[in-house]
């Protein structure tokens, strides 16, 4: 994940395409888990 942080300006066009989609990849997963998470909360606090 070193693609976020600066400096990345000496990287070339192909490495930062491939860096974003690594960065939109991660946020998925990180949306999904969250949605997750959320959903057993809803389920857990539906059986109270």
């Amino acid at each position: 994940m070193y693609a976020i942080f600066p400096p990345f300006i000496n990287i070339s066009g192909v490495e930062f395409i491939l860096a974003s989609e690594v960065l939109e990849h991660t946020v998925d997963i990180q949306k999904h888990w969250s949605y997750i998470l959320l959903f057993e909360l809803l389920k857990t606090s539906a059986c109270y």
